[in-house]
């Protein structure tokens, strides 16, 4: 799966990988795979990062 970016929306301790402890914080971006991802946006306590636009696209 591919990595993704989210912003959490609360400080808070997860397991990405399902083995190691990592620390969140609100507002600072992170990258995490698309399952966590999906878990994470489905409780309420993170946001997908929007995609750069390309400055080709308007």
């Amino acid at each position: 799966m591919a990595d993704v970016r989210i912003i959490p929306t609360q400080d808070f301790d997860g397991y990405p990988d399902g083995i190691n402890k990592r620390s969140f914080q609100a507002g600072v971006e992170a990258t995490v795979s698309e399952g966590y991802a999906k878990l994470l946006t489905g409780k309420g306590v993170a946001v997908r990062k929007a995609p750069k636009a390309s400055p080709d696209k308007k």
